[in-house]
């Protein structure tokens, strides 16, 4: 049974979700416009959909590449399934409603005009959250590899592999925070890429917390 929900989840986060993304990339202007969220005209519609619409195919293949590389090293790393289970329904399902609320409140914060970017979109905001998710887990990975092979920290094989994950969490953690806060085309949302790494470094203490709560 555990194998079956394994092989319908990873089906989901690395065919359906991905195949989403291209579909609604191919889409006619006329219907993925309705789907990018406009501050001065929110519809609930944009608001959840424009997590998943792309309008230039750089976007979109940048987007895939580091989705793919986050999600193939989180399930490295990650051995509770469940507490991924309901992170990944909480990122998918449930945290696009909030998104447009917080760059509104963080671009009050900074004293940066909404004109600025004018239009929101790009899954950037979900895969952020999973790369905070990932490195949290990155850490728990390391700390419990060093305990156990305390001794063996200095052989080749455990160099090696530290290196490679070492430079995937730098490589993720670049790829989405640039030295400037918005580029000439406004396409760089920093502040909420940054709250959202945070949240999904701190989902692990949430749903443990709720746990305890729940008992």
């Amino acid at each position: 049974m555990k194998n079956k929900k394994d092989i319908i989840f990873y089906s989901i986060i690395l065919g359906i979700i991905p195949l989403i993304l291209i579909l609604i990339y191919l889409l006619p202007k006329n219907y993925t416009n309705i789907f990018i969220f406009n501050f001065n005209h929110p519809t609930i519609i944009s608001i959840f959909f424009s997590n998943y619409t792309h309008q230039n195919l750089g976007h979109l293949c940048g987007d895939l590449l580091i989705y793919f590389i986050t999600m193939i090293s989180l399930l490295f790393v990650e051995t509770n399934k469940k507490r991924l289970y309901a992170f990944s329904i909480f990122a998918f399902f449930i945290y696009p409603f909030f998104l447009p609320q917080i760059i509104e409140f963080l671009f009050s914060l900074f004293k940066i005009p909404l004109s600025l970017i004018n239009n929101s979109l790009g899954f950037s905001g979900i895969i952020l959250l999973f790369e905070g998710y990932f490195l949290y887990y990155l850490l728990c990975y390391f700390y419990k590899d060093f305990k156990i092979n305390r001794f063996r920290i200095f052989r080749g094989e455990y160099i090696l592999k530290s290196i490679i994950l070492l430079a995937l969490a730098g490589l993720l953690f670049y790829s989405f925070f640039p030295e400037r806060l918005i580029t000439s085309a406004g396409k760089i949302n920093t502040p909420v890429h940054f709250v959202s790494f945070t949240l999904g470094f701190l989902f692990p203490y949430f749903y443990r917390l709720i746990k305890r709560i729940n008992k």
